[in-house]
């Protein structure tokens, strides 16, 4: 597993210069929801999770979708890092080990929302994490990454054809453009923002409301404006 976290932190050093913004908001002593902003390729997700390993000594474990886990090479991918199907049971067993969890509650629909959702936190009702947050009462940790959607493109994304095929299937077969076969190699930054403590006698809605409001704030603080791929790239190699 250390060896696996070390070659995605490698990549990431130097294909990205990926770097973490904000550690002091993990709360020290105690496991965390660490909610995310999923963008078109959550590369940065790989990213946070090995750079936490390796640097930091700290195993954080994820949710992930269940056609992930059901898709036959992926899944044993997503395994290697940490993944398990995000339901409650699990989720809590991990905070039971004293494990930080990581969750991206718009998951595949917030990924693939085309160019008019980008930068935009796309959740629509779901309230599971808020759930969990509840009930687990563990503080949650927005987090956002600088120019993760111009890791790669997907410029048809958001179209009537791909969506429907998305809601007929809930496969994300979209076409997807990069440098070649790789990412374009654009700067990535991770920003963490100050943990949401769950209120007393607060509802699922109202911490969903909160946390989709913080980590909004955060990408409208640090994304830069457009055009943002020649930004990214020009980040990266400056």
């Amino acid at each position: 597993m250390l060896k696996f976290a070390r070659a995605v932190d490698a990549f990431g050093r130097l294909w990205h210069d990926y770097e973490i913004c904000g550690l002091e908001h993990l709360p020290a002593g105690r496991p965390a929801l660490i909610v995310m902003y999923h963008g078109f390729m959550p590369f940065d997700a790989w990213f946070f999770l090995a750079r936490m390993m390796v640097s930091h000594d700290q195993w954080i474990r994820s949710l992930t979708d269940r056609w992930l886990l059901a898709t036959p090479g992926l899944a044993s991918l997503v395994t290697a890092g940490g993944a398990i199907a995000g339901d409650p049971e699990g989720a809590h067993r991990l905070f039971q080990e004293g494990s930080s969890v990581i969750v991206a509650p718009g998951g595949t629909r917030e990924a693939i929302g085309g160019r008019r959702w980008y930068y935009k936190v796309n959740w629509g009702h779901r309230v599971g994490f808020a759930k969990l947050a509840l009930r687990e009462n563990v503080p949650i940790v927005p987090m956002f990454s600088e120019n993760v959607e111009e890791i790669y493109r997907a410029p048809f994304a958001g179209s009537t054809p791909f969506q429907a095929f998305y809601e007929a299937t809930r496969w994300p077969v979209v076409p997807v453009v990069g440098f070649g076969a790789m990412p374009f190699p654009v700067k990535l930054r991770t920003w963490l923002g100050e943990p949401l403590l769950p209120r007393e006698g607060e509802t699922p809605e109202s911490l969903r409301d909160r946390t989709r409001d913080a980590i909004q704030a955060l990408i409208d603080a640090h994304q830069s404006p457009r055009p943002r791929l020649l930004r990214g790239l020009a980040d990266r190699w400056r």
